[in-house]
């Protein structure tokens, strides 16, 4: 799908191609994914990481995170703080527990 405008508005040539619009010069025009895209901050991959990184969706964690197990990337003392239990205690729940608790945390 390609538009093209007569007269004085040559220059605002757009054409679809590979799902990217481009422009009159060649340039990819952002569009609303892409500028959504470059908000999003990009982590390297470490051992722990604050809860307030795991609660965002604005972060991109890397591939080795597991999103299902979030809480496994809180040190120890912000895992107590923040279920109240050590992770022993937290490995003994029943499943429902631990996720009823991971989801009013927005671990999830």
């Amino acid at each position: 799908v390609s538009t093209q405008s007569t007269g004085e508005e040559e220059d605002d040539y757009v054409e679809l191609v590979n799902n990217q619009f481009i422009g009159a010069d060649g340039s990819v025009l952002p569009t609303k994914e892409t500028q959504e895209e470059q908000e999003i901050d990009y982590l390297d991959y470490q051992e722990f990481y604050d809860l307030t990184v795991l609660q965002t969706q604005k972060i991109r964690l890397p591939n080795q995170v597991d999103r299902s197990q979030l809480q496994r990337y809180l040190s120890d003392e912000e895992f107590q703080a923040t279920f109240k239990m050590s992770r022993e205690k937290f490995e003994t729940l029943p499943v429902w527990k631990k996720t009823n608790l991971k989801k009013a945390l927005n671990l999830f």
